[in-house]
């Protein structure tokens, strides 16, 4: 399923309200009903086309499930979604986020193609996050996703696609908004806050390329390889460990959520590369008290 061009009206927001009110109706709950508790979500121009398309997305990525009763949260996402109570649903859309590279990863074990939004993820995170991309379409996106895809069968074809990615991207923990001049700004890639989210569910103490691949598996837009494979070849660096995700873990290492142990000559070290800045890691671990 594509999600940007079939429906872009589903947000993050939207998903998580859905999410936490089924986590209160473990019977499942009819769909007209959903639909009227949850009326706040729409605007009279949506035509309940918001509602629908969350849970179109939901559904496709096995987050809730059609049950006889109605709709109903999947038992795999019952405790993250009952845990979350913040407010931004921190969990939640980490939880989102992860089935988001899953479901895509599924698909292509099948044959089948990733999702347009999963695609499009692991090109934004595979990308220097020294040269961000304009916030508007037509600035400076729209040529870099022609110039990656000359077949003109990428991810993202249009405005109308490109909106509901940004969102999606900065909800997810992928990426912010920067001011950079009167009236501009762009889409910074940084995937500290989808990083930050996982922590707790990585090993405390582990060698570098155990750890990496740990990571990878909780949020394969990161980098897992079968996503990675389904980018033109030019779009994909030679290191192992996005650069992105090397700031990413840099930052973490600042603020002494993660020590990385230097190695030269481990054969399970890992490179991480920022522009040009290289650093070589034999060992990662997770600071005392960042497990979440």
């Amino acid at each position: 399923m594509d999600y940007l061009k079939e429906h872009a009206r589903a947000s993050f927001p939207g998903l998580a309200i859905i999410c936490r009110f089924l986590a209160d109706q473990p019977g499942g709950i009819h769909e007209a009903t959903l639909k009227e508790l949850l009326h706040p979500l729409e605007t009279p121009a949506d035509s309940g086309s918001t509602f629908q398309a969350c849970l179109a997305v939901g559904h496709d990525l096995g987050i809730i499930e059609d049950r006889e009763r109605g709709w109903a949260l999947h038992a795999a996402a019952q405790e993250s979604v009952q845990r979350d109570r913040s407010p931004g649903a921190r969990l939640i859309g980490s939880l989102i986020l992860r089935r988001i590279g899953e479901r895509a990863v599924e698909a292509i074990e099948q044959g089948e193609r990733p999702s347009d939004l999963a695609v499009a993820l692991t090109w934004f995170v595979s990308r220097d996050p020294l040269q961000p991309l304009p916030y508007g379409w037509s600035d400076g996106p729209e040529e870099a996703f022609e110039e990656a895809w000359p077949d003109k069968q990428g991810p993202v074809k249009a405005r109308e696609q490109w909106r509901p990615f940004r969102r999606w991207a900065q909800a997810l923990g992928l990426g912010f908004q920067t001011p950079v001049k009167r009236r501009a700004s762009v889409l910074t890639i940084d995937p500290t806050r989808a990083v930050d989210a996982v922590l707790g569910e990585l090993p405390p103490r582990s060698k570098a390329d155990d750890w990496f691949r740990g990571l990878h598996s909780l949020l394969p837009v990161l980098g897992a390889r079968p996503l990675v494979n389904v980018l033109p070849a030019d779009e994909v660096s030679e290191w192992a460990v996005r650069p992105s995700v090397a700031l990413a873990i840099r930052k973490l290492e600042r603020a002494r959520k993660l020590e990385l142990i230097a190695s030269d000559d481990s054969i399970s070290a890992v490179s991480l590369q920022l522009g040009d800045s290289g650093y070589r890691i034999g060992e990662v671990r997770v600071m005392k008290g960042e497990h979440r």
